[in-house]
């Protein structure tokens, strides 16, 4: 690619021809996303540019932004300068019309949305942000193919960084075209692990050739000389174009040392600024301190010339081609970032501290954003600068909760001017909250040992909140053992010096024993939670201590007793204003998790829900993944599958920005559980392995349930290999002691159909037996459902189908009582495959088919469509499809629709090995030799009355 300087392109034949395909498949609104990487100056920028002019001519929105290097410590500044303009010129109804009930979130991003928006979401999770985003997009997909152009991204900030990886991970639906450059070895590493997961196109540049450098050069006398300049250029289009414009010129002054620029080429940028004059050499110094789109108000301030000189020395730069216009209010850019980046270092050092301070006041008479001005104070304050430090501070606020990683570097730099004690305590301690929210927990953790290194060692509130606070960030990092370690000193140190904060080292200590496995110590400290919150009035801590005092209660089978602690919890929570229970919002967390355990749905999704309105409140974003985890939990046993599967995809995404190993391993669980009762098979395969290799470095609970997700997941795709063993192992054998009352009866259920669909009938009728003599014990509708479900599906194994019919029908009203609506589809199904009468089962299957539809539950639902579909079409003469299981007809199918058998492990999310296994059995059981025997019997099968639909 040519010419940066001149805008013509040279070569990239093969980099054009790959962007004309990408432009053709966007027609079928499928989202893509193109790379364009390469050493700086080899022509992304004009690689990008002849993108954006393509899909332009084609009638595309083609949005374009680029990243300059003080934008990493700028939030989303590259998509405010892709959108914002854009956004502003719409017609007023058209903009609300795209930015929807999303209007108070990017009104916290948007400029152009925050003018006319009644409220700006300051504090809002992330993710949150990172959807509206997404929303936005689609929205505009739906009228228009949208191209977004976005350079230099090896520069975004750690903000964009996240809502890139959001797009990456989740694409918005459309005929939407993201294009990145970058610079590959210059690309941070969370930039590339944000771009790993998702397949691209890239496009790595190259030099040019003799040839093309050649028709770059055509107005540069002389072969040899054209040849010497591709020598010494490497073929690199930005530095083939400055060693030109040098022409002969030799011994320039030498220049600064910047990496990835050979010397010739630093020497020939730099001769382009020896024929200026002194004023218009201030003049462009002042520019690339300014950096970015300049203005020349701005400009003239930083360089303490008058508006006359600015303007000479503006037209002598815009000549020379060193800046150019870059829209209107007389604003310009430098042709290059290199250019820029060299022109600033040949300015002195000490020059640049008052260039900076001098462009920080002007920004301030101005009244410019908090954010455009912190980035010169960074770098022109000095230690013990109070205004400074305050702007710094000030501006870190503004940024928390939607960029924190931005909000950490502005405080870290306030924290480096500040000397006095008491307020680097104070400053430090927002910092580690800023660390946290961004993700480094680890850093987190260091800022808050260093906090405690500052403050009294023992009997302090202020030091108990501190010591609490790292225990969390060193729980979620897995650090059980240091956690549990440090809470215990600090409590033992406090021994007769107790006061109010002294419940949360007891309540932090209770938590500690559940994430171990360790339920007496939790049941312990939970009571001695409970006791000090009583003392001292604390009723959010009181709460959170009958939550877990109530799990205890469940696990030992005391549900009676259970029910009364979540009896008190739930009348504390209801009756506490938002602000005081803000100060723990897991007592909403671990109420409503119980209350899942004793099938009070309604009322858990009731708590689940404020405690994530609250957390959208406070920014407490580390409770976020478990909260949307657990309302994942009650709203699947509610058979409300759509709302779970997007809470779940939330919940993964919070896990992402947490930073923590065992929250993302908990979100993908959940996810693969969740996928597994949508149908999704394969994403519920995906997201199990994704978790089980989250879990490696874990232990303890997270590898238990990471594992048998996996292996649940394996069975739901009909590849079940060892996964009975696996979950078994897990859980500590048959009677699964690891797990409690309620996990383990979901599980003896799904062990049942795992040894069915084995012929393992035997040890399926053991799980049985356990599960009803739990169900016995607990007396709750939805557990002695399960039961009763597990008992029909073995008998319907053995044979015995009026038997299991009727344990399906009575389990229909258990579950019917217990609000589980999927349990009751699942029931009505078994109902309807082993009633002979085929009115009754007909009725049986038109009922599950109904629930499945409701709920979302598409494999079921296509399930119970083709049960009705063998009722209603008896089989021909010769071979049947009657006796076939779900899954081999499921192949069957497919096969006759012409898939082949890649086609239909993919389609299955199974292996190929695993389709032709099926296709063996299929072969054995129709009494055909081929693929096109299974197809003909299948459509003589269904010839006759016309199919239920699906």
């Amino acid at each position: 690619m040519g010419g940066e300087g001149d805008g013509r392109l040279v070569g990239r034949v093969a980099e054009c021809l790959a962007l004309e395909r990408l432009l053709d498949r966007l027609t079928g609104g499928v989202p893509r996303l193109v790379e364009v990487t390469g050493e700086p100056g080899i022509g992304k920028t004009r690689l990008l540019a002849e993108l954006a002019q393509r899909a332009r001519r084609r009638g595309d929105l083609v949005l374009t932004g680029r990243a300059s290097e003080y934008d990493g410590s700028t939030a989303f500044a590259v998509l405010i300068d892709a959108l914002d303009g854009w956004l502003r010129g719409l017609d007023p109804a058209h903009r609300r019309s795209l930015t929807g009930a999303d209007a108070g979130v990017l009104a916290g991003v948007f400029p152009a949305v925050a003018a006319e928006s009644a409220t700006v979401d300051r504090v809002t999770e992330r993710h949150r942000l990172h959807w509206a985003v997404r929303a936005l997009l689609e929205r505009l997909g739906r009228t228009s193919r949208v191209v977004l152009v976005f350079d230099d991204a090896h520069w975004f900030d750690p903000s964009t960084v996240e809502l890139l990886a959001h797009l990456v991970r989740r694409p918005p639906r459309g005929p939407i075209l993201l294009a990145l450059g970058y610079r590959h070895r210059q690309a941070p590493a969370h930039l590339l692990a944000a771009l790993g997961g998702r397949t691209a196109t890239r496009l790595r540049l190259g030099p040019l050739t003799q040839e093309e450098a050649a028709e770059l050069l055509e107005g540069v006398p002389g072969r040899f000389g054209r040849q010497a300049i591709h020598r010494d250029s490497g073929g690199n289009p930005f530095y083939l174009l400055a060693l030109a414009r040098a022409g002969t010129q030799t011994g320039a002054p030498p220049g600064p040392e910047i990496d990835d620029i050979p010397p010739a080429v630093r020497q020939a940028i730099l001769a382009e600024t020896a024929a200026l004059g002194a004023r218009t050499v201030a003049v462009a110094q002042a520019a690339a301190v300014a950096d970015g789109d300049f203005d020349t108000d701005l400009v003239a301030a930083i360089a303490e010339v008058d508006r006359a000189g600015i303007a000479g020395a503006i037209d002598e730069l815009v000549a020379r081609d060193m800046v150019r216009p870059a829209g209107p209010g007389q604003r310009f850019r430098y042709r290059h970032p290199l250019l820029r980046h060299v022109i600033y270092l040949t300015a002195d050092a000490g020059w640049r501290l008052g260039a900076h301070a001098r462009a920080a006041a002007t920004l301030g008479r101005r009244g410019d954003p908090l954010d455009d001005r912190a980035v010169h104070v960074e770098r022109s304050a000095l230690p013990g600068d109070g205004a400074a430090i305050e702007l710094l501070v000030a501006a870190a606020r503004q940024v928390l909760w939607r960029a924190p990683a931005i909000a950490a570097h502005r405080l870290a730099a306030a924290l480096a001017l500040q000397h006095d004690r008491t307020a680097r305590v104070d400053l430090l301690i927002e910092l580690a909250h800023a660390r946290g929210l961004a993700g480094d927990l680890t850093g987190s953790r260091a800022t808050m040992d260093e906090v405690l290194g500052l403050l009294p060692r023992h009997g302090a509130a202020a030091r108990t909140q501190a010591v609490v606070f790292c225990a969390m960030v060193e729980r979620l990092l897995g650090l059980h053992a240091e956690s549990r370690a440090r809470l215990l000193a600090e409590f033992e140190a406090l021994a007769g010096a107790e006061f109010e904060e002294t419940a949360s080292l007891a309540i932090e200590l209770s938590f500690a024993g559940l994430m171990r496995g360790d339920f007496p110590a939790n049941r312990s400290w939970a009571l001695r939670a409970l006791e000090l919150a009583r003392r001292f009035g604390s009723r959010p801590i009181e709460a959170t201590a009958l939550g877990f005092l109530a799990m205890n209660s469940y696990g030992r089978g005391e549900v009676r007793h259970a029910a009364a602690r979540l009896d008190e919890a739930a009348l504390l929570v209801d009756g506490m204003p938002d602000h005081e229970l803000a100060k723990r919002i897991d007592a909403t967390l671990w109420l409503g998790w119980n209350e899942t355990y004793l099938e009070r749905y309604r009322d858990a999704v009731r708590h689940l829900e404020r405690g994530l309105r609250l957390v959208n409140m406070t920014g407490q974003v580390y409770l976020l993944p478990l909260l949307l985890a657990c309302l994942d939990i009650a709203l699947r046993w509610q058979g409300r599958l759509v709302e779970a599967a997007r809470y779940a995809e939330e919940a993964v995404d919070a896990a992402y920005l947490s930073g923590s190993a065992e929250l993302r391993c908990i979100a993908l669980a959940v996810t693969s559980w969740i996928a597994s009762w949508t149908g999704d098979v394969a994403l519920a395969v995906r997201s199990g392995r994704a978790a089980v290799a989250t879990a490696e470095p874990l232990s303890g609970w997270f590898t238990t349930v990471a594992a048998a997700m996996l292996a649940r997941a394996r069975l739901a795709a009909d590849d079940p290999g060892d996964a009975v063993e696996q979950i078994l192992a897990q859980f500590g054998g048959p009677d699964l002691p690891a797990a409690d009352p309620w996990t383990r009866m979901s599980w003896w259920e799904v062990l049942v159909r795992g040894d069915i669909a084995q012929g393992h009938v035997d040890r399926a009728a053991g799980y049985a037996e356990r599960a009803e003599a739990l169900a016995a014990r607990l007396g709750l509708a939805g557990h002695t459902g399960l039961a009763r479900l597990a008992r029909a599906q073995v008998l319907a194994a053995e044979g015995s189908r009026d038997q299991a019919a009727a344990h399906a029908v009575v389990a229909v009203g258990d579950f019917t009582a217990a609000g589980c609506r999927l349990e009751a589809g699942r029931a009505h199904l078994l109902a309807g495959t082993t009633l002979t009468d085929p009115d009754q089962a007909r009725h049986q299957l038109e009922l599950a088919r109904s629930v499945f539809a409701g709920c979302g539950a598409r494999g079921l639902r296509l399930r119970a469509v083709r049960e009705l579909n063998r009722i209603a079409r008896p089989p021909a003469d010769g071979p049947g499809i009657g006796g076939l299981t779900a899954r081999e007809l499921e192949v069957a199918n497919l096969v006759t629709d012409g898939l082949t058998n890649a086609q239909i492990a993919r389609r299955l999310g199974v292996t190929a090995k695993t389709v032709e296994k099926h296709l063996a059995q299929l072969f054995g059981k129709l009494d055909v030799p081929s693929r096109a025997g299974v197809a003909s019997v299948v459509t003589r099968a269904l010839a006759g009355t016309p199919p239920a639909t699906p």
